[in-house]
């Protein structure tokens, strides 16, 4: 007779291990999101060229519209403004460009669960190929392995906690998918945090403000950097310093930012490697 065990469905092991993983960053919901068309960094090399060259192009108009204030010829004011015009043309087309692309500030908030999901998954996955974890069907039989491996005709459904058998591999060919509960969580306390339990920043008896805790915050960061770490994005920094500081927003960050970040950090294209 077959002994039943509490057990873990297969979606339920992949929220464990982004818990593991993650700690509060997991919020429950990564498996909605589907891989973005570009990754944060793909689409600041998209846009990089064509800020830079609205910029370059900006700066011609400019000359330009000085030029057309400095001389009283006709026709060389009619030259001018057909090149005005032809300048602001492909400036117009450039900004169409860019809101072509999707918008930096958005972009994170639907790329970040997805990565993180996608992690927690492959972690599971890699677990029972190496047979660290066994899947059962929930009457202790084994399940097919090559349904973890490359091959096609079988299919797993983590959102579902089953798997789906080769049309040749005999009945039945869908079965529920589960991982004993015990061996499970004996397993889950092996795994390493990515990202570990944030120690908040302490408001001393003084009281400091965000503003000075901030300050605080990227003045840590240039230390990091002046040690050889590498130097974060600012949209990286800005969700680091929100889970740090208490009552930190998005738009006090970008306040501080502009106030205490030194220049090359603010510069087009920062940041910058070092040479």
């Amino acid at each position: 007779m077959a002994i039943f065990r509490k057990s873990c469905a297969l979606f339920q092991a992949v929220d464990l291990i982004g818990i593991q993983l993650y700690a509060d960053r997991w919020t429950l919901s990564e498996y909605k999101f589907s891989k973005p068309k570009l990754s944060p960094d793909e689409l600041e090399q998209q846009r990089r060229p064509l800020l830079q060259t609205i910029e370059k192009l900006e700066r011609k108009k400019t000359e330009i519209e000085i030029a057309t204030s400095k001389t009283l010829d006709t026709e060389k004011n009619r030259e001018l403004g057909r090149a005005k015009d032809e300048l602001e043309a492909e400036i117009r087309g450039l900004h169409v460009q860019l809101g072509q692309l999707p918008d930096p500030a958005v972009l994170p908030q639907f790329y970040e669960p997805y990565c993180r999901y996608e992690q927690a998954k492959s972690v599971l996955l890699d677990a029972i190929r190496t047979r660290q974890l066994r899947v059962h069907n929930g009457r202790g039989g084994d399940i097919n392995p090559l349904v973890w491996q490359d091959d096609r005709r079988f299919r797993c459904y983590l959102e579902l906690s089953i798997v789906v058998n080769s049309k040749t591999a005999g009945p039945p060919r869908v079965q529920p998918a589960f991982i004993d509960e015990v061996e499970f969580n004996l397993w889950l306390k092996t795994l390493i945090p990515i990202v570990p339990l944030p120690q908040k920043i302490t408001i001393e008896e003084q009281n400091p403000s965000i503003d000075e805790l901030v300050a605080k915050f990227i003045e840590r960061k240039r230390n990091e950097e002046k040690n050889g770490a590498p130097h974060p994005p600012k949209w990286v920094m800005r969700k680091e310093a929100i889970t740090e500081i208490p009552k930190l927003t998005g738009r006090g960050f970008d306040q501080c930012w502009t106030r205490y970040a030194p220049t090359s950090w603010r510069a087009p294209g920062a940041p910058k490697k070092k040479s």
